[in-house]
Order: structure tokens, then C-alpha cells, then sequence
């Protein structure tokens, strides 16, 4: 599993907590070099990318 976002402590934590074949990649998803990234990682990483998915969350103070 590839994880990708812009909290960096969080998601490392995430990686972390989930063992192994999990990895943490800063990544913005506004960015469409950051999401080829990803994809990139995680096709060398596994050989293939089986399945995308993308949850944004966002605040409004």
C-alpha cells in the first residue's frame, strides 16, 4: 500500500502502524506530478498498481 499526503508525521505514523508493505510518500493531491509519483512507487515497489483510490478531507475556518 502506497500512502500519500501532505501531513507528513501523520501519514509516516500510518505507514508505520500498518506494517511493511505499507509506505508513506509526501504527495499533494492537486498535484498531478505528485499522483504519478505515487503511482510510480507503487508499481516499482509491488510491480503493478492494482487499485487508486483518493479521499481529501478539507477544513474551513
Amino acid at each position: 500500500m502506497v500512502l500519500g499526503d501532505i501531513q507528513d508525521d501523520l501519514g509516516k505514523a500510518l505507514a508505520d502502524e500498518l506494517g511493511p508493505n505499507a509506505i508513506y510518500q509526501h504527495a499533494n493531491v492537486r498535484s498531478e506530478d505528485h499522483i504519478k509519483t505515487l503511482i510510480e512507487l507503487a508499481v516499482e515497489k509491488f510491480g503493478k498498481l492494482d487499485i487508486m483510490s483518493s479521499f481529501v478531507i478539507f477544513s474551513i475556518y
